[in-house]
């Protein structure tokens, strides 16, 4: 048999199903602005699940799945650099990236203050760990410091002094606090 009859009584026999997803899949990609990586990737999966002896239904399912799952997913760009500039170099238009751009730019002073204020909170939080105050409210502090953190020292000193002023208080007792260690059972 001659290879030209071979390829013509392949074409007279109808595709499998999971082949003709595939095929409508691949045309689909390019119309929803995915490139030959997903192309590829569709290939791969299609061959692995019949190397796999996956049934043929199976594999129509799970192809229409992942074309309805890209069909609701927009592409920000293209899924490579390789595809938007072969893209650009066959006269397509650029794609649109959106801009990211950072447009504050603090000035050499605020980014002093900050560094300054960082080494100033994480001194306070050693005191308090030295103090004994619970590990739940260090983290609460320095939440609140780092939210802080490029404030004027004169928004920010009036709560540091409080912090600061609860520390110097001397410890209460347990007995001016009302705890009755022997009424608890402790015994030694």
């Amino acid at each position: 048999m001659s290879f030209k009859s071979l390829v013509s009584k392949l074409k007279k026999q109808p595709l499998a199903k999971s082949q003709q997803s595939l095929d409508h899949a691949l045309k689909s990609c390019k119309s929803l602005g995915y490139g030959p990586k997903t192309q590829t990737l569709l290939k791969d999966m299609h061959a692995a699940g019949v190397a796999a002896g996956v049934s043929d239904a199976e594999l129509d399912d799970h192809i229409r799945g992942v074309m309805r799952n890209l069909a609701t997913r927009q592409p920000l760009t293209k899924s490579a650099v390789g595809d938007a500039l072969s893209d650009v170099l066959n006269g397509s238009p650029a794609p649109s990236i959106p801009d990211m751009t950072v447009r504050h730019n603090p000035s050499v002073e605020q980014i002093h203050l900050a560094r300054q204020q960082q080494v100033a909170d994480q001194q306070l939080l050693n005191d308090c760990e030295r103090a004994g105050v619970p590990t739940g409210e260090i983290v609460a502090l320095n939440d609140a410091l780092s939210a802080s953190r490029g404030l004027p020292d004169a928004v920010r000193g009036p709560g540091i002094a409080a912090v600061r002023s609860q520390l110097t208080q001397p410890q209460r007792s347990p007995a001016a606090i009302g705890i009755d260690w022997g009424s608890a059972g402790w015994k030694k």
